[in-house]
C-alpha cells in the first residue's frame, strides 16, 4: 500500500472551537506556505465542510461569499469554485469534498512563511454552519507541480471546528420490541435538538409512567448524558400480556416527554418499520400489489391481505387499506 503524500505548510481556522448546528457565522482559513514555497501555476484547494453554505463569489450580500487575501503584494490569485471546467480528478472530489474553493497562483511567487487568507462568509449574508453536529474540517490541498501532472496532496492536519447540537427540544425512547415475562429490560432515552441531532452534556430527572398492569417502573431518578449515547432506564415486567405495552418517559425539569415503541411481553414482537414496494411490469391499467402483514393484537401472517393500487391521477402515490389495524 502506497504511503500518502502530504503537502508542506499548515493551516488554521478562526474562530476555532465550537459552533451551534445551523447557526450563522463567518470563518477565516489561513494557509501558511511551506518550506518550498509556491510558484505561478500552483493551486491551493480549500474545501468547505458538508452541510455548510456552498461557497460563492458573485454576491457579497448572500450567504457563503468568499474573499481572498495574500500576505504578499507580489502575488495574484484567480479564484474558482467547484465544479471546474475540464477534467478534475473525481477521486479528489470524493475524498476531499465537492464544495471547494480553488486559488490559482497567477503571479508570484509565495515564499515560505507567507500566508493566503480565505474569508468564508465574508459578506453581509455570512454563512450557515451545517445542521448536522460533529467535527467539521476545512481541508486544504495543494497542487505544487514542478513540470508534472496536476496532483493535489492534503496538509497533514486540517483545521477543524466542532459543530454542536442545539438545546434539547425532544426525547426519543427506544425499547425492545419483545421481552420475556418476569424479567427486566432497558429503555434508552436520547435527547435531540430541533434539527434532529443527538444532544450531549445534558441531564434531567426522569419519571416512567404506564397504565398497564404488571409493569414495575423505576422511581424518579436523575441521569446525565455527556456523549449523546442517551441514558438507560430499567423496567421490570410480570406475567404475559396479549396486548402491547407503551411507556411514557418524562423529564420533570423541562416537562418534555415521549412514548416508547410498542413492547410485546412474553410473545414474539412484530417488526416495526416502513413498508416499501415496487410496482412490476403489468398489462393492467391499474397494477395491484398484494401483501400479507401481521396486524391486530396477536400478530398473524395468514389472516389479512392488504391490496395496494396506483392512483389513476398520481403515478407516484400508492393507495392502500388496512382492514384490521
Amino acid at each position: 500500500m502506497d504511503e500518502p503524500n502530504f503537502s508542506e505548510g499548515h493551516a488554521t481556522v478562526v474562530p476555532e472551537g465550537q459552533v451551534s448546528a445551523g447557526s450563522q457565522g463567518s470563518w477565516t482559513i489561513t494557509y501558511v506556505v511551506g518550506e518550498s514555497g509556491l510558484l505561478p501555476g500552483d493551486v491551493v484547494r480549500v474545501t468547505v465542510p458538508t452541510g455548510f453554505t456552498a461557497p460563492q463569489t458573485d454576491n457579497p450580500e448572500s450567504p457563503g461569499f468568499v474573499s481572498v487575501e495574500s500576505g504578499s503584494l507580489a502575488s495574484v490569485f484567480r479564484t474558482a469554485l467547484d465544479p471546474l471546467p475540464g477534467n478534475i480528478d473525481m477521486d479528489l472530489r470524493e475524498e476531499a469534498g465537492d464544495q471547494a474553493i480553488y486559488l490559482f497562483l497567477e503571479r508570484g511567487p509565495l515564499r515560505s512563511g507567507e500566508t493566503v487568507q480565505i474569508n468564508y462568509g465574508a459578506g453581509a449574508g455570512r454563512a450557515f454552519a451545517s445542521p448536522y453536529s460533529g467535527l467539521a474540517e476545512f481541508c486544504v490541498w495543494i497542487s505544487a507541480r514542478r513540470g508534472g501532472d496536476v496532483v493535489f496532496n492534503p496538509l497533514t492536519v486540517s483545521p477543524t471546528i466542532d459543530v454542536r447540537p442545539g438545546n434539547v427540544s425532544g426525547l426519543e425512547a427506544i425499547a425492545p420490541s419483545s421481552v420475556d415475562a418476569n424479567t427486566s429490560f432497558d429503555v434508552r432515552v436520547v435527547a435531540r435538538d430541533t434539527l434532529g441531532n443527538r444532544c450531549r452534556d445534558w441531564s434531567g430527572w426522569f419519571a416512567v409512567q404506564t397504565d398497564a398492569s404488571g409493569i414495575r417502573v423505576p422511581h424518579r431518578q436523575h441521569h446525565e448524558d455527556s456523549t449523546g449515547e442517551g441514558v438507560v432506564l430499567s423496567v421490570s415486567v410480570e406475567g404475559n400480556r396479549l396486548d402491547p405495552v407503551r411507556l411514557t418517559i418524562r423529564d420533570e425539569e423541562s416537562g418534555i416527554q415521549t412514548v416508547t415503541n410498542p413492547i410485546m411481553v412474553g410473545l414474539p414482537g412484530p417488526v416495526w418499520g416502513d413498508l416499501h414496494a415496487c410496482v412490476g411490469d403489468t398489462n393492467s391499467h391499474v397494477p395491484e400489489l398484494d401483501f400479507k402483514l401481521a396486524v391486530g393484537k396477536i400478530p398473524t401472517l395468514n389472516r389479512n391481505s392488504f391490496k395496494f393500487q396506483l392512483d389513476a391521477d398520481a403515478a407516484t402515490s400508492l393507495r392502500y387499506s388496512l382492514p384490521d389495524s
